[in-house]
């Protein structure tokens, strides 16, 4: 089985109709090879539409997940080199909510503040409800990820 790095670090360029998206937030997904995909939301992008990923964060929030759900998930060593990143719409901010009202009290998953957060984040949505959102990505480091980017409606 081959093995991937991740890279070291992730540059996402959030956009909504070709221009920056400020405030926004990604979804980045993991395919794995056994059991669940890691699925895990960065943000607030900052005032240019940008978010900055480390290895570190994204290893960190795996190692929660998998702790969290033992037996649901498996380990990087699983994951098939794909990293799928997508701007999240109001649709993803609700799913994101609901998972947060069953395990919210859980901080190492969730920010205690993401209520107040995802609320800011729905107002900007809102503001560009009609349009595509996309990103683009730069990654550092020796990697052999493939990142594939899904656009979606902001609603």
């Amino acid at each position: 089985m081959q093995t991937y790095k991740l890279p070291d670090r992730l540059r996402v360029l959030a956009v909504s109709d070709s221009k920056p998206l400020s405030g926004a937030w990604v979804r980045l997904t993991l395919p794995t090879t056994r059991k669940n995909d890691f699925m895990m939301s960065f943000g607030p992008a900052d005032k240019e539409g940008v978010l900055e990923i480390s290895a570190t964060d994204i290893e960190r929030k795996v190692r929660a997940t998998k702790n969290f759900f033992l037996m649901d998930y498996g380990s990087l060593a699983d994951w098939t080199g794909e990293i799928r990143i997508s701007v999240m719409n109001r649709e993803a901010v609700e799913l994101l909510m609901d998972a947060y009202q069953i395990f919210g009290r859980t901080p190492k998953l969730y920010p205690v503040d993401l209520p107040d957060l995802m609320d800011a984040y729905d107002r900007r949505l809102r503001e560009v409800e009609d349009q595509m959102l996309t990103a683009e990505v730069e990654q550092e480091g020796e990697t052999r990820a493939t990142i594939t980017l899904e656009p979606v409606e902001a609603w």
